[in-house]
Parts: structure tokens; C-alpha cells; sequence
């Protein structure tokens, strides 16, 4: 008895405990008459609204579809891109797709803004943009889905590498990419 009531102790101390990292989780976000189903995506009625870009990446089994301002018909804010001829994920054209809409939606940043960083405990400068979520991305997927075309998008999303006369330069694009629904 003895034994036992100094061994349970002794093997608390000696446990080591991690900390795991997990991926963020979100419902995925209504489109409201107001924000996500108009004609006029960026605002400009003249009031102090918050501009929101809602991109969603939507992995599916046919392909990639990406949606701005909570468009889901083809146009200008919804287009999709089709797997490659070995049914694998094109993720170079999702990368420069990402790419075009960062520098022709998005823009050019409009300021800087500390933000404490959650896992390292310190605060980071980050850029801000006209939208409030010119940094983010939300990243949806079929119920089937491999788990390591997840992975991909969200490391295809936060980066893009331009060469320019030599010298490779990392353009941010969307690094607080979000992972909401397996649908």
C-alpha cells in the first residue's frame, strides 16, 4: 500500500505534458442582405461601415472554387479552378489566383498594427488593409476530403514567392488562413 502511494505521485512529476497546436475552427459566416449579396461589394455608401472581403477557398472534388463577398455564382467574385489532367489540385494557379486578388482587390496595405501572437506570447506588426479581413481566408472542404490537400491550401494561401532578377522575394498573402467547414 505504501508502494503504491509514493509511485502515483513519483509518475505525475516525471509525465511530461504538451501543448498541441490546433488549427482554428469558425461556423462558417451568413451572407446578410447588406454585406454579402449586394451589387456593390466594397461599400462606398458613405458611412463608417466595415468593408469585408469574406474569401473562402471551397476544396472540392472537382476542383477549387473561390468566393469573394459571399458570391456563389460565376462572375467576377466566383470563379473555380479545375483539377489537373492527373486529378490533382492545381495549386500554382491557386497561389497566383490568391495573388491577383490580393493586389487588384485587396490592395496596397493602408497601415500597420501590432497584434499579440497567441502561441509565442508577443506582440507582431502586421499590415492592415482597406478590408478588415484583407488578411484572411476561409478554407472549406468536402466531408471526403484528404486531409493533406488541407494542408496544402493552407500553406499554398500564405506566401507567394516573386523572382525578381534573381533574388526571390515572399509576398504575403493571406497567412490567417481559417479552416471552417468540412461540408
Amino acid at each position: 500500500m505504501n508502494l503504491v502511494i509514493v509511485i502515483i505521485p513519483m509518475l505525475l512529476q516525471m509525465a511530461v505534458f504538451t501543448k498541441i497546436a490546433l488549427l482554428d475552427y469558425l461556423p462558417p459566416a451568413e451572407a446578410t442582405e447588406e454585406g454579402g449579396n449586394n451589387d456593390n461589394p466594397g461599400g462606398g455608401g458613405g458611412g463608417e461601415t466595415e468593408q469585408k472581403l469574406t474569401l473562402v477557398a471551397n476544396l472540392r472534388e472537382d476542383g477549387i472554387q473561390i468566393s469573394m463577398f459571399g458570391k456563389t455564382q460565376p462572375g467576377p467574385y466566383f470563379y473555380s479552378i479545375p483539377l489537373l489532367a492527373d486529378k490533382s489540385f492545381d495549386w500554382q494557379t491557386f497561389t497566383d489566383s490568391l495573388y491577383s486578388i490580393k493586389t487588384a482587390i485587396v490592395g496596397t496595405p493602408t497601415g500597420v498594427d501590432s497584434v499579440l501572437d497567441e502561441v509565442t506570447n508577443q506582440y507582431e506588426v502586421v499590415n492592415t488593409y482597406k478590408y478588415s479581413d484583407g488578411r484572411d481566408l476561409n478554407i472549406t472542404a468536402d466531408g471526403d476530403m484528404q486531409f493533406q490537400n488541407v494542408v496544402n491550401a493552407m500553406d499554398a494561401c500564405r506566401y507567394k514567392e516573386i523572382n525578381n532578377s534573381g533574388a526571390v522575394e515572399q509576398v504575403e498573402l493571406f497567412p490567417q488562413a481559417s479552416l471552417k467547414t468540412f461540408q
